[in-house]
């Protein structure tokens, strides 16, 4: 292996903080992907519920959290949905229909069909940010890495020299007033 195939050490020290930071964000969603091994008890499942659907009368509350007459019934209406088997996604789409309260009384959005463009069009957007942005500094990057020109160094000696000469009159003055 030739020298100039390995990467450089400030290569490597570059992109290190990167690749632990995406460790973390997998090891992350990995342990946080992985559910209870319990299948959940009729109570977490009527909480559940009445938690992802909105109160029709109160403005941006679940069932869950209201207590206006309307909630107390819809929470036990979903109780007894459950209790007669009936699944999380019947319940759901039951209360989600133009029959009863219409789309808007879930609180999130559906994850499947159109509905599913809500959760998926903000992580593209900042997946594509991200893209833009890593392209955008290797291109900033790489210009960066220009050597001076003669004119460049000219212009460097030449503002020395003037800075050299302003302080040089100045100590001059000073020497003089004292």
């Amino acid at each position: 292996m030739s020298a100039t195939s390995r990467p450089s050490a400030s290569r490597v020290a570059l992109w290190l903080p990167w690749a632990v930071m995406a460790a973390i964000v997998v090891v992350t969603l990995a342990v946080g992907s992985v559910g209870s091994s319990e299948p959940p008890t009729n109570a977490d499942r009527v909480l559940v519920l009445t938690r992802s659907i909105r109160c029709p009368q109160c403005a941006g509350q679940s069932v869950a959290e209201s207590d206006v007459s309307v909630s107390r019934e819809i929470r036990r209406d979903i109780a007894q949905r459950v209790e007669q088997g009936q699944t999380d996604d019947e319940i759901r789409a039951y209360y989600a229909s133009d029959t009863v309260y219409g789309p808007d009384a879930l609180l999130a959005p559906p994850t499947e069909g159109v509905g599913g463009l809500v959760w998926l069009l903000p992580v593209a957007a900042l997946a594509l940010a991200a893209v833009g942005l890593g392209l955008a500094f290797r291109r900033w990057s790489a210009s960066g890495r220009r050597d001076a020109t003669e004119d460049d160094r000219a212009l460097v000696a030449e503002a020395l020299r003037a800075d050299e000469s302003s302080s040089a009159e100045g100590e001059n003055r000073s020497d003089r007033e004292h």
